[in-house]
């Protein structure tokens, strides 16, 4: 319910059906698993964006996809273990927001794409992954050539697999 798994919502002390689970206990779940840290990022749109991440690859996931994008854009480059400190956050809040979200979606695009090359059952998600990787906050709008060239580029890929877009 609300994208929480049942084993999410017990270790967070829920004991009810999940078909039930409270709007206000998912919140919560996801205040205080999914969110620490970014209340510091600069760019609310940043943030959100990590936060996505998080939740869709994990937390320590969710944090080294930003962990290489940041690295793509700033020096020094900030250590990828999934490790949320002080370093991350210094180097995330350096980076043109635009910029950086550009790359969250290069970055989040290219480890679909690598799960699928890995398991090639995983392929019937691409179409939703991809579309959640392009689905980027407002800010993105000056920067979106590259999410439209992402979106070409994953519409080429179905294709060629025989699917469609």
């Amino acid at each position: 319910m609300y994208g929480i798994t049942a084993a999410t919502a017990r270790a967070a002390g829920y004991t009810g059906p999940m078909a039930d689970l409270p709007l206000d206990v998912a919140q919560a779940i996801y205040e205080s698993q999914y969110w620490p840290g970014l209340e510091d990022v600069a760019s609310q749109a940043v943030a959100s964006k990590i936060f996505d991440y998080r939740v869709n690859f994990g937390v320590a996931g969710g944090n080294r996809l930003a962990q290489l994008a940041v690295n793509n854009l700033v020096d020094p480059p900030t250590a990828v273990d999934g490790r949320w400190g002080p370093d991350t956050l210094a180097s995330i809040n350096a980076a043109d927001p635009a910029a950086l979200l550009d790359e969250l979606a290069t970055q989040a695009a290219a480890k679909y794409q690598a799960i699928v090359e890995a398991d090639p059952t995983q392929e019937t998600f691409m179409r939703g992954w991809m579309k959640r990787a392009l689905d980027l906050p407002a800010l993105a709008l000056g920067g979106a050539g590259l999410g439209i060239l992402l979106l070409i580029g994953a519409g080429l890929w179905l294709y060629n697999k025989g699917g469609r877009i």
